[in-house]
C-alpha cells in the first residue's frame, strides 16, 4: 500500500501529509538525478498546497515520485515534508532540482541538501526558464533591456551570459529595472542561464516545469475544493493510475 505520513511543524504550527506509492519512491530513488517540484492549490476545501515531486524515466516517461500537502507554503513546512522523503521514505539524492520562481522551494531544497557544507553532493536549485521569463514580462517592460537578458539566459558561456546582464543594466534608461536585474539576477546566473547546462542533454531539453503543471492541470480535472484531504489524495493516486505523460 501507499506510504502516509502527518508531521507537525511546532514553530509555526503548520501541518503536513506526505503520500507516496513503494513503485513510485523507486522511480524518485532511480530516476530523481533531475527533480521538478511545484505546488497546485483549490484541490481541497482546507486550501492545504498539493506538491509534487516529477521525474523523467529511460523511455523519456514522467512519473510522480511523492506527493505532500501542507496547510502552509512556507519553507519550514515544504522541508520537513522533502526531509521526510529523503530520510525515511527513499535514498532521494538528486543532483538538480527544477522549481518555479519561487523562494519558499528555494529555502526549503536548501535546507533538505545543505551539499558540502554537510560532506554531501550538491544539489542544485534550477529556475523554469517560463517563470523567469513571465517574471521579467511583468518586472522588465522595458522591451529592449528584457530582449537582452532573454538573449543573456541562452548564452551557451557564463562570461557571455554575465556580459549581457551588464549590457541590459547600462542601457536600460529606467533606474528602478537598473536595481532590480542587479538584486535579483546578477549573481545567480547558474540558476536561470542556460550556459549552466550546457553539459546535459537533459537539462537542455527539460527546461521548465511544464510537464509538472500540465499534470497537476489533468489532476484537477478529478478533484474539487469540496474534496476533504483524504479525497483528494484518492483521486491523486487515481490520476497517477491513469495517465502517463511524455516528454
Amino acid at each position: 500500500g501507499y506510504r502516509v505520513e502527518k508531521y507537525r511543524v511546532s514553530q509555526r504550527s503548520t501541518r503536513g501529509i506526505v503520500f507516496a506509492h513503494p513503485e513510485q519512491l523507486k522511480k524518485l530513488e532511480r530516476h530523481g538525478w533531475l527533480t521538478l517540484i511545484d505546488s497546485t492549490h483549490k484541490t481541497n476545501r482546507y486550501d492545504w498546497r498539493l506538491f509534487t515531486l516529477y521525474v523523467c524515466d529511460t523511455y523519456g516517461c514522467w512519473n510522480v515520485g511523492a506527493h505532500f500537502f501542507v496547510s502552509s507554503e512556507d519553507a519550514d513546512t515544504v522541508a520537513e515534508a522533502l526531509i521526510i522523503i529523503r530520510n525515511k521514505y527513499c535514498r532521494w539524492s538528486p543532483r538538480y532540482i527544477l522549481s518555479d520562481h519561487s523562494n519558499i522551494e528555494a529555502k526549503s531544497i536548501k535546507k533538505t541538501f545543505p551539499g558540502m557544507a554537510a560532506g554531501e553532493q550538491e544539489c542544485q536549485v534550477l529556475l523554469c526558464v517560463v517563470h523567469v521569463m513571465r517574471t521579467w514580462m511583468q518586472k522588465i517592460h522595458e522591451k529592449k533591456t528584457r530582449d537582452i537578458m532573454i538573449a543573456a539566459m541562452h548564452k551557451r558561456t557564463k562570461i557571455g551570459c554575465e556580459s549581457l546582464v551588464q549590457d541590459a543594466i547600462n542601457s536600460c534608461p529606467v533606474p528602478s529595472i537598473q536595481s532590480y536585474i542587479k538584486r535579483n539576477y546578477t549573481k545567480n546566473t547558474e540558476k536561470w542561464g542556460l550556459w549552466a547546462r550546457q553539459h546535459s542533454p537533459l537539462l537542455l531539453q527539460v527546461t521548465s516545469t511544464n510537464s509538472l503543471e500540465s499534470f497537476h492541470s489533468e489532476l484537477k480535472k478529478t478533484t474539487s475544493s469540496s474534496h476533504g484531504l483524504i479525497g483528494t489524495s484518492s483521486a491523486s493516486l487515481k490520476s497517477v493510475d491513469s495517465h502517463q505523460y511524455t516528454r
